[in-house]
């Protein structure tokens, strides 16, 4: 990380000088200025990212969300208000969805992307492994 990343970092999360960020991490001036010449800790930058509004920290499903005071933005530009995370809760009563069993569907769901190379025109095909400790159970989707 520069110094400049590091330097708007600190302002994004709300920290003005090197003391105040100092203070909150209850450490010293120098040892701020390490983070900023060396390496920032990865507890402290994960801190600093959420406090500035990034998500990316908590993983590469995350990244590029951003959380605004009224709503989560997505990578794309969309909104995600309180109140219709509130309501998906209702979709699933309506469609009448298991919620826990589609939850547990989908962690054994690993979506692998291959690549179609005899036919360039086409999408590639998109193979889900719906059990990898049964490699039989394989759908192929278009």
């Amino acid at each position: 990380m520069t110094l400049s990343e590091f330097h708007w970092l600190m302002i994004d999360a709300g920290f003005h000088t090197e003391k105040e960020l100092a203070d909150f991490f209850e450490v010293t001036e120098r040892t701020v200025r390490n983070w900023q010449k060396h390496r920032l800790p990865k507890p402290v930058r994960a801190c600093l990212e959420l406090m500035s509004g990034k998500l990316d920290c908590l993983g590469k499903p995350w990244r590029g969300f951003r959380l605004t005071p009224e709503a989560i933005e997505s990578p794309n530009g969309d909104f995600i208000y309180a109140h219709e995370v509130r309501a998906i809760a209702y979709v699933y009563l309506a469609a009448d969805i298991d919620r826990a069993r589609l939850c547990t569907m989908l962690k054994y769901t690993t979506p692998i992307r291959r690549r179609n190379r005899c036919r360039k025109a086409e999408k590639p095909a998109l193979t889900v492994v719906t059990d990898t400790a049964h490699p039989c159970k394989h759908k192929t989707r278009n």
